[in-house]
C-alpha cells in the first residue's frame, strides 16, 4: 500500500511543516484532513509561541535587558538558534558578545551548548564578534573550558580569523588571550591578503590600542612583517599612508625593514580615514631611516 501523509509519523508531518515556506499553506495542509489538524494544529501554534519568545529574547539582549528577563524567556521556550535576517544573521549569543553582555552569554551556553561556534550570516562567531568589540570577559568565558572552548581556528566568510578581528578591534588583552591558546595562525591573511598584524598597523593609532598590539605580536617573532597584500601594500606601507607614526616607529625599530616607497605617492587616491595633511616628521623619520639604510 503507498504510504499517506496521514500515516506518516507526527515527527515526520512537523518536519514537513517547518519546510512550507509560508505559514497560510501550512494551516491549508493542517485543514486537509481532521488527522492532520490533531497534530499539525497544535504545532503550528507552539511553533508562532517559540518565534515570538525568540523575538523578545533578542529585543531583551538588543535593549541591554536584565539577564533575568533573557532567562525567562530561554525557560518558556525561546529558542536562542534563531537567526535575525535584519541583522546578517546574528544569533542570540552574537548579540550577546558583540555588546559584552557576560552573563547573559553564560545563560545561552548553559541552555544550548551548541550555540558556541555557530556562525552569522558572513561567517563570525561569537567569539569573532566579542574579539573585535573588545569584549574581554566574553573572550574570556568564550574560551574557558567551562563555557568552551571555542574554536580559534574558524575563518569567516572573508576569511578573517578571530586574531584579525581582534588586531582590527586594538585590544592587547585581547589579543594575548588568544595567543596564549597556542593554536594562532599568526599570518592568516584575509581574502584581500591582509594579515592580523597588518590590520592592526594601519588601524594603528594609538588611542585604540593598537600600536600596543602590533608590539605584541612583533614579540612573537612569529609575523611576517614584510608580507604583501593583494594591493601591494606592506604593514609598513599601510602604517605610513594613514600615518600611524607610533607605529612606524615600531616597524622601523625592527632594522629589518626596507622604506623603499615615497610617501606623498602612497598617500595619493581616496582616503577615508587619516590626517588630511602630510606629517612632516613622518616625512624625516622614513627619509633618516632611509639614509641609514643607504
Amino acid at each position: 500500500m503507498t504510504p499517506t501523509l496521514v500515516s506518516l509519523p507526527s515527527k515526520l508531518l512537523q518536519a514537513i511543516a517547518d519546510h512550507i515556506p509560508s505559514e497560510p499553506e501550512v494551516r491549508c495542509l493542517a485543514q486537509s484532513h481532521p488527522q492532520l489538524d490533531s497534530i499539525l494544529t497544535p504545532y503550528i501554534r507552539a511553533r508562532k509561541d517559540r518565534k515570538e519568545r525568540s523575538n523578545l529574547l533578542i529585543s531583551a539582549i538588543q535593549n541591554s535587558k536584565p539577564p533575568q528577563l533573557c532567562q525567562l524567556l530561554l525557560r518558556d521556550g525561546a529558542d536562542p538558534e534563531m537567526r535575525v535576517r535584519t541583522e546578517q544573521g546574528k544569533t542570540a549569543l552574537h548579540f550577546a558578545a558583540e555588546t559584552g553582555q557576560t552573563v547573559v552569554a553564560r545563560l545561552l551556553l548553559l541552555h544550548k551548548r551548541s550555540l558556541l561556534n555557530i556562525r552569522d550570516g558572513i561567517g563570525r562567531t561569537p567569539l569573532m564578534s566579542a574579539a573585535e568589540g573588545g569584549h574581554g570577559a566574553v573572550v574570556r568565558t568564550l574560551l574557558s573550558a567551562q563555557y568552551g572552548p571555542a574554536d580559534v581556528t574558524l575563518r569567516s566568510c572573508r576569511n578573517r580569523s578571530v586574531l584579525w578581528y581582534a588586531a582590527n578591534g586594538g585590544n592587547v588583552k585581547i589579543v594575548q588571550m588568544l595567543l596564549d591558546t597556542g593554536y594562532l595562525d599568526h599570518n592568516a591573511a584575509d581574502n584581500d591578503g591582509v594579515t592580523p598584524f597588518a590590520c592592526a598597523t594601519s588601524e594603528g593609532h594609538s588611542l585604540r590600542g593598537h600600536a600596543e598590539v602590533v608590539k605584541l605580536l612583533l614579540a612573537t617573532g612569529r609575523v611576517q612583517f614584510d608580507a604583501r597584500d593583494h594591493q601591494g601594500m606592506t604593514p609598513l606601507m599601510w602604517a605610513a599612508k594613514f600615518q600611524r607614526t607610533p607605529v612606524v616607529e615600531l616597524l622601523l625599530s625592527t632594522g629589518q625593514l626596507q622604506v623603499d616607497f615615497d610617501l606623498s605617492e602612497l598617500r595619493k587616491g581616496p582616503r577615508l580615514f587619516g590626517p588630511p595633511k602630510l606629517d612632516q616628521s613622518l616625512v624625516k623619520l622614513l627619509d633618516a631611516y632611509k639614509k641609514r639604510d643607504a
